[in-house]
């Protein structure tokens, strides 16, 4: 009897999403009904804000959210000292920062959203962002915003505006990957009822094994972060060029790859 086999999903439509649309074929990315382009000069947080709720935020929900983030993303003295241990003990940083995420403190006042069920693994995905931090080298946060802080922490100092600016254009760009490889692994997990931390800790697992090529806006974000650390700020338009090829279609992206650094 003969047996019919399809290997990979190319072709296959998986499950549907209000979050995102990739128009591959003709270089359009839309988060919520809008286009890429109208997004990405906005600070990271409101357009996390549209994903999460379907709407852009107000003025005073913007400060509001914003605030929420900043008061609950520093890791606790206890969660410093376990990130430190697991550092010591991985071998490369995805090891420890998926060995982490499981074990971080993930109490705290609730996001200021409405109809909004998930606190416990929002908190943790912002800490998350400490977590990296450390395992780079970095230090103490400061900043208005979500990218500013981290970027502070990685490198030490504030970053320049157009490290700044390209560091969140680039998370915005990645915010929603729908189905990439980190997000299937944790959809997988998450449809057995595990509990967010399990699904987080599946999804870096799933990535740390992916080639650099094959992670697209991803890659690039890392590299911006660590050309940054080492301060070679021309590498910040190498990396914008290599996100606006992947990616296509981002022309404010593409302005920002050929603006002078302050």
């Amino acid at each position: 009897m003969s047996r019919l086999t399809t290997k990979g999903l190319a072709g296959v439509e998986a499950d549907d999403t209000t979050l995102s649309h990739v128009e591959g074929e003709i270089g359009r990315l839309s988060y919520r009904g809008y286009e890429i382009g109208e997004l990405v000069d906005l600070p990271l947080e409101h357009v996390l804000w549209l994903l999460l709720t379907g709407d852009l935020p107000s003025a005073s929900e913007a400060r509001a959210f914003s605030g929420w983030c900043a008061e609950v993303a520093p890791l606790s003295e206890a969660d410093r000292a376990r990130v430190a241990d697991l550092a010591g003990a991985a071998a490369h940083p995805m090891d420890a920062l998926q060995a982490a995420l499981p074990v971080l403190d993930r109490s705290g006042p609730d996001a200021p959203l409405p109809d909004f069920g998930e606190h416990e693994g929002l908190r943790l995905a912002v800490r998350s962002a400490a977590v990296v931090a450390m395992l780079a080298g970095g230090g103490e946060a400061s900043g208005d915003d979500h990218c500013t802080r981290f970027l502070t922490a990685v490198l030490g100092r504030a970053p320049t505006r157009v490290q700044r600016d390209a560091f969140t254009r680039t998370q915005i760009l990645q915010l929603d990957h729908g189905f990439n490889a980190g997000t299937f692994a944790a959809r997988v997990v998450a449809s057995t009822r595990a509990g967010t931390p399990a699904a987080l800790s599946a999804a870096v697992g799933a990535l740390s094994g992916v080639p650099g090529e094959l992670l697209g806006a991803t890659s690039a974000g890392t590299a911006l972060v660590f050309a940054a650390a080492l301060g070679e700020e021309i590498a910040t338009n190498d990396v914008l060029v290599f996100v606006v090829r992947r990616e296509a279609a981002l022309g404010k992206l593409a302005g920002l790859a050929t603006a002078p650094g302050d």
